[in-house]
């Protein structure tokens, strides 16, 4: 039919909360990206956060403050996580243009806070497989703190701007490259 409905209902979203408001669901999906990396800096914090899927009390209690489902198991944090690693390949666009080898490996939120053995297939393949990987991170100078986001769950929670945001330093990094 050439209706593309995930476009649609991103449109739809975005008008409704404009109109209506963002509920704290909204903003805590939303900004993940943000403060997942704050909570992982925090000596057991993704511990106590990981209690709420085996308490029902404390699920409750979320469910109540947040609207998220008291039924619904959330993702687990992890302490160790993709960025406290120390043996990233962190290569310059310098010395990744010298390979004809190379590759850019992008580590969303989801995976690398949640998911990390992902990432950490992913890395050990492609060098086994004599790959330069250079790991997609804003440069030191550059005002954004926190690892580079895809924009998925602003555009989950109808925040389109903030999304585009996002993307675009993404992508303003990847032509650098």
């Amino acid at each position: 039919t050439g209706v593309d409905m995930a476009k649609m209902k991103i449109e739809f979203l975005a008008q409704y909360k404009e109109r209506f408001g963002h509920t704290l669901r909204d903003r805590l999906v939303a900004h993940l990206p943000r403060y997942a990396p704050m909570i992982s800096k925090v000596p057991g914090l993704p511990l106590l956060l990981n209690l709420r899927n085996h308490i029902p009390l404390i699920a409750k209690a979320q469910e109540w403050l947040t609207g998220i489902s008291a039924k619904r198991s959330l993702p687990v944090w992890r302490s160790k996580h993709f960025w406290n690693q120390d043996d990233l390949p962190f290569v310059t666009p310098q010395e990744l243009a010298k390979s004809n080898k190379r590759v850019v490996l992008f580590a969303d939120t989801f995976n690398a806070y949640f998911e990390n053995n992902n990432l950490q297939a992913a890395l050990s393949l492609l060098q086994k497989s004599g790959y330069v990987i250079h790991v997609a991170q804003p440069d030191q100078d550059d005002q954004q703190q926190n690892p580079f986001c895809c924009g998925r769950t602003y555009l989950a929670a109808g925040m389109v701007p903030e999304a585009k945001k996002r993307i675009t330093a993404l992508v303003n990094h990847l032509l650098r490259l």
